[in-house]
């Protein structure tokens, strides 16, 4: 948010955040706990009223696959097109969710997307906020076509990913084995170089 401001010389005023990696038994917690910690956020950094926030949880990890009824409906390998939304008959009526097929898969049956809108201050409707995640999907840096999730959520992977190769052990080099089977060392994050320190280098 520092680093927009210094950019913009103005805070974005509506937010929306997506969030990975977490299980349905979990949500509750996410919004009980992880709003709150954002709101707080937003009261160290904004003068005055904070931004308004929605706050979008998406699944990749399960089961569900979709066809398209007749095959001239559907791309070259038979799945659905990009940009396929279902969020109703299979869904839970009181939730605010839905999937969405945002890609054309190179090979194989293409995986949806599970989107829930766990806590939405703006207001959005079911057709804008599909809308605007499946155009969101087409902004990758890395991809000249759409991808299968929001670039936000792929470029928090890649930079997670890049972050292990940062962190520096202290005492021992051949403690790997004591480390993985809890032992004492403690390490360090290497800074990456003040040039790049907010430029998206991970990608």
């Amino acid at each position: 948010l520092r680093v927009f401001y210094q950019r913009n010389q103005v805070l974005p005023r509506k937010i929306l955040f997506y969030r990975d990696g977490v299980g349905e038994n979990q949500f509750q917690h996410v919004k009980t706990y992880e709003v709150k910690v954002l709101k707080e956020v937003f009261a160290s950094v904004y003068r005055n009223s904070g931004p308004t926030l929605t706050f979008i949880i998406l699944q990749k990890r399960h089961h569900t696959r979709f066809m398209p009824t007749e095959p001239r409906e559907g791309d070259k390998l038979g799945n659905c097109r990009p940009g396929t939304v279902v969020d109703r008959t299979i869904l839970v009526e009181q939730e605010f969710d839905f999937f969405l097929q945002s890609h054309s898969s190179l090979q194989g049956t293409s995986r949806p997307i599970h989107y829930n809108v766990l806590h939405d201050e703006n207001n959005f409707t079911a057709d804008g906020i599909q809308t605007l995640t499946y155009r969101l999907c087409y902004l990758s840096a890395r991809c000249t076509l759409s991808i299968s999730q929001v670039p936000a959520v792929y470029y928090a992977h890649l930079i997670a990913n890049r972050a292990k190769h940062y962190f520096r052990w202290d005492g021992d080099e051949k403690s790997d084995l004591s480390r993985g089977s809890g032992g004492s060392s403690v390490g360090s994050i290497e800074e990456v170089k003040n040039g790049l320190t907010n430029a998206m280098f991970f990608i």
